[in-house]
């Protein structure tokens, strides 16, 4: 589910995770697309005409995110949130592509202090109230929120309650 922009009024939408990426080699063997589902690279020619098109962008709402951690075999999650902010969005982009519907990217961005130990990107998040980001510039400079560890509701060993 993401938060899209129309008409001046923001609505919640369901949309599958990743841009379909056709490539050379998987049109030649009939598979299907691989899916794009993190956006690191704002250059990159897959992403330049939705960067500057405000009509591409979402966000979806979250009050934490989870980095595998741990050694292989033996993986937990660790989670982290924005301190003092129950609820932030992950900026993204989106678009309905033909044949495939309505899809979404996460952009993310290199990770702070907090996040490093566990994986060198993060979200790109934005507080709630912030979320004007939709008609704003997309703007890795958001990135100073103060995001820190947490238990996000689970247990000390990072893994889900349930």
């Amino acid at each position: 589910m993401a938060i899209i922009e129309a008409g001046g009024r923001r609505r919640l939408k369901a949309m599958d995770w990743g841009f379909p990426r056709q490539t050379r080699e998987v049109r030649a063997h009939g598979d299907p697309p691989s899916r794009v589902g993190l956006v690191a690279d704002l250059t990159n020619p897959m992403w330049s005409s939705l960067v500057v098109d405000t009509r591409y962008r979402c966000l979806i709402p979250l009050s934490h995110f989870a980095n595998p951690d741990g050694h292989q075999g033996s993986k937990t999650r660790t989670w982290f949130s924005i301190q003092d902010c129950p609820s932030v969005a992950w900026a993204c982009f989106c678009r309905n592509v033909p044949e495939y519907g309505p899809v979404y990217a996460g952009m993310t961005m290199t990770a702070n202090a907090a996040v490093m130990p566990t994986n060198d990107r993060m979200p790109v998040v934005t507080r709630c109230e912030g979320a004007g980001m939709l008609a704003a510039r997309a703007d890795r400079r958001r990135s100073s929120l103060p995001i820190s560890r947490t238990n996000g509701g689970r247990s000390d060993s990072g893994r889900a309650h349930g």
